[in-house]
């Protein structure tokens, strides 16, 4: 009577324990989503994942990214949606209910308390601290291991047959948010499937995979996909998967290398000890499908390195040894394995150490904020999204972009940059190409996929451009084709906030294709020699070849980064990122065209640097090992319709720009308008025409603040009814000394030495194309280097 009683009271502590250590890890798991996407790059697709998801769009036709259908969810930050908040919260809530459960049945295989403490404290601490692809991969490796090593209380054949269902639809599930996610699932599936037809038959297995298959196609219709196009989502999502390699890679640190070559030959030798003797065929696949994830997480981290991608590789390798069965090992490998786990527990603590998150060095008080944070969330739900909801309407002000939103109205419009959250907060008619974000195609099937977009009839009517490259690529080589049709098809409308507005012209289908001027094979850091085609708009195409050594050690790691460093006719140098699969399909060289104020200075047909040579670069390592020796280049003459320079006037009415002829000549002719003007909101001129004698004429000035989306006191002035007012306020304001950081002054030269001692903030004033100019010397400070390599 006495032990009975003794063993239902240590049941009974035993589940309590035990609903704690859930409560715990579910309340470690769950987020709740970032804030709205604006300008952030990564906020910005994950918002776009979230609008294709809402329009049905088809994913691998209408969008190609490494996410799939259910991307949006995947992000435990991902941007605040206020359609998809609350789905956002119930997959959170869900997964991480269902992750709780799994990670704590598979705590039950750990025999020795330290390991069991070192794993539960990890899972707490670290997993649930960083990025989430990692979890992700444990969970997918630690539901398929509870069935083909499932636990007692599944092992009755309904049990097993009932989680094995459920654990296909979750992996069907988790397939649909990256495709690595899918490739994982997929081998887990297929690890399964053996085991059944070992333990069981063949039919077995086929019915599993079948049931798989069938779950798949159930799930990729209820989210209204067309099955006809899971080919082109298999297809385009290899597609983006070959490329990623060389188009996204990033210099990593050599100590976190060498700390995860230690983990990864650690984990081999680990998987290597489970499987020694006696073999056993379920833990021979934990082994390769633990091995395979390494793998995967390996690509992921060090690819592209940065911190949280090397993050996704420590927390991962920290974790998968306890995931390696050696129920079976005898006393001197149990020692063994002990000492091998606790060695690669200790060196991937320090990886994630050394990756210099900001809660890396405070885990325990990073947890403990976030968990108190996710109970005041989950207990004020609506109040939470009242707040975020307060933020997009704060972001709204903040990016309006009125203009463009009078201009496109409901017309169809496209973005180039990474800045889609701008989109979204000005309620534009979004019709995105393929691949959304230039810097993903890498490939020269991807960059076609753009450009047949754009030279076909869904192109859209409007583009909002800024010429932006990741990594200091050369900004031409992403989306080359597609910036070439933007080039001949679209022209330019105005500037606003930094963007320049683009409309498409009528088509002209009988546009010449590029010609041909020169072939020729060139040596890496030799000159290639254009001078001679100054004045032509020149396209460069470059193929680099890789050894096989080359492609065999890309396929393992990465290959050394190739450079394109450019001379122009006036002796200026450049050097730029080349990414092999880009250059591959000819991109836009001369004149060298750097940012948007030089494109519209294309457009107008104004003078820009001209390319004299080009020369591509490696280290000597991947000259040896890595590349091919000659390098395959192609000089093409790009036609250009024949364009006049933009001929404008000043409406008084409402201060926009027509044609007018004869040609204005611009007075304004210092690079410093060009490289100052993004950098500020507003030029003011002290005074204006309607208060006295005018600090300067302002139609110069009222051409370079619509170029470049600012406003001009002076066009303010016809629609202000009392101008006396106006006036006297601006006297006063400059009398006592108020000055914003966001504007430039023009001023009259009476004014000019009462303005520079009045100034409550340090100014800098120069005398640029005749007029006095002033700016803060804290704006200054932001282009000042800029201006000085200018000239």
């Amino acid at each position: 009577m006495f032990k009975k009683a003794e063993s239902h009271k240590f049941n009974f502590e035993k589940v309590v324990i035990n609903l704690a250590l859930f409560s715990v890890l579910w309340l470690s798991f769950i987020y709740f989503g970032g804030l709205p996407a604006s300008t952030n790059l990564d906020v910005s697709w994950s918002q776009a994942l979230g609008y294709f998801f809402k329009h049905d769009f088809q994913v691998g036709v209408d969008y190609i990214f490494t996410y799939g259908l259910l991307g949006y969810f995947f992000q435990p930050f991902t941007a605040y949606d206020a359609d998809l908040f609350y789905r956002l919260v119930a997959w959170w809530v869900i997964y991480g209910f269902l992750s709780a459960a799994v990670f704590l049945v598979i705590a039950r295989n750990i025999q020795f308390v330290t390991e069991k403490f070192l794993y539960l404290t990890s899972l707490i601490f670290i997993i649930s601290s960083f990025v989430v692809d990692a979890r992700h991969f444990l969970f997918i490796i630690a539901i398929t291991i509870l069935i083909i090593e499932p636990p007692h209380f599944i092992r009755s054949p309904i049990r097993h047959f009932t989680a094995t269902a459920l654990a296909a639809l979750i992996l069907v599930i988790l397939s649909l948010t990256k495709f690595t996610a899918f490739i994982l699932s997929s081998f887990c599936v297929l690890s399964i499937a053996i085991t059944f037809w070992h333990q069981n038959s063949y039919k077995v297995a086929l019915t599993v995979l079948g049931s798989y298959v069938v779950l798949f196609l159930g799930v990729w219709i209820l989210l209204d996909q067309s099955v006809l196009n899971i080919p082109s989502f298999l297809v385009n999502s290899v597609e983006v998967s070959r490329g990623y390699v060389d188009g996204m890679a990033l210099a990593e640190k050599p100590l976190e290398i060498y700390l995860a070559l230690a983990a990864v030959c650690l984990i081999v030798v680990l998987a290597g000890i489970s499987n020694f003797k006696p073999w056993n065929l379920a833990q021979f696949l934990i082994s390769m499908l633990v091995l395979f994830a390494l793998f995967l997480v390996w690509k992921a981290g060090f690819v592209r390195y940065s911190t949280g991608h090397v993050l996704i590789f420590f927390c991962f390798a920290i974790l998968a040894p306890f995931l390696l069965k050696r129920s079976h090992l005898g006393n001197l490998r149990t020692v063994i394995f002990r000492i091998l786990l606790f060695s690669n527990f200790i060196i991937c603590f320090m990886g994630i150490q050394f990756s210099g998150h900001d809660s890396s060095s405070n885990l325990l008080g990073a947890w403990n904020q976030r968990v108190v944070g996710n109970l005041k969330i989950l207990s004020s739900l609506p109040e939470h999204k009242k707040a975020l909801d307060n933020k997009v309407e704060q972001f709204r002000k903040e990016h309006a972009l009125p203009k463009t939103r009078a201009a496109v109205g409901q017309a169809t419009i496209d973005i180039f940059s990474w800045e889609q959250g701008i989109v979204f907060l000005n309620g534009l008619n979004w019709h995105p190409r393929p691949i959304f974000q230039s810097y993903i195609a890498y490939t020269p099937a991807l960059i076609s996929a753009n450009g047949r977009f754009y030279a076909s009839e869904q192109a859209p009517e409007f583009v909002l451009f800024k010429l932006q490259a990741i990594d200091g690529q050369f900004p031409w080589l992403n989306d080359s084709e597609a910036l070439r049709i933007l080039l001949r098809d679209y022209k330019p409308r105005f500037f606003e906030k930094g963007f320049l507005l683009l409309q498409r012209k009528p088509v002209n289908h009988d546009f010449a294709e590029p010609k041909s001027l020169l072939t020729r094979t060139v040596k890496f850091s030799e000159n290639l020699v254009i001078e001679n085609f100054k004045d032509k708009n020149i396209i460069l195409s470059i193929e680099i070849e890789k050894s096989l050594l080359g492609k065999l050690i890309s396929l393992l790691y990465k290959s050394p980064f190739i450079h394109m460093e450019i001379e122009t006719t006036d002796g200026a140098q450049f050097s730029y990122r080349l990414i092999p699969g880009m250059a591959q399909s000819g991109f836009f060289i001369n004149p060298l065209i750097q940012n948007q104020s030089e494109l519209m200075k294309w457009y107008e047909g104004e003078s820009l640097p001209q390319v004299a040579t080009v020369r591509i670069v490696t280290s000597e390592t991947g000259l040896a090992y890595f590349f091919k020796p000659t390098i395959s280049v192609e000089v093409s003459e790009m036609a250009k319709e024949s364009q006049k320079p933009l001929e404008l006037q000043a409406t008084p009415q409402d201060g926009s720009l027509t044609h007018r002829s004869p040609k204005w000549d611009n007075p304004l002719k210092s690079h410093i308008w060009y490289i100052a003007a993004p950098h500020y909101q507003q030029i003011t001129l002290v005074p204006p025409s309607a208060c006295g004698e005018a600090a300067a004429p302002d139609l110069p000035f009222l051409y370079l603040a619509e170029r470049y989306g600012m406003t001009l006191n002076e066009s303010r002035l016809a629609q202000f009814d009392a101008q006396q007012q106006y006036c006297d306020q601006l006297h006063q304001d400059i009398q006592q000394g108020k000055v914003k950081d966001k504007t430039i002054y023009i001023l009259h030269p009476n004014y000019l030495e009462p303005f520079k001692k009045a100034a409550q903030s340090p100014v800098v004033c120069a005398k640029i194309d005749g007029f006095d100019t002033c700016v803060t010397e804290r704006s200054f400070a932001v282009w000042r280097k800029q201006a000085l390599l200018g000239n």
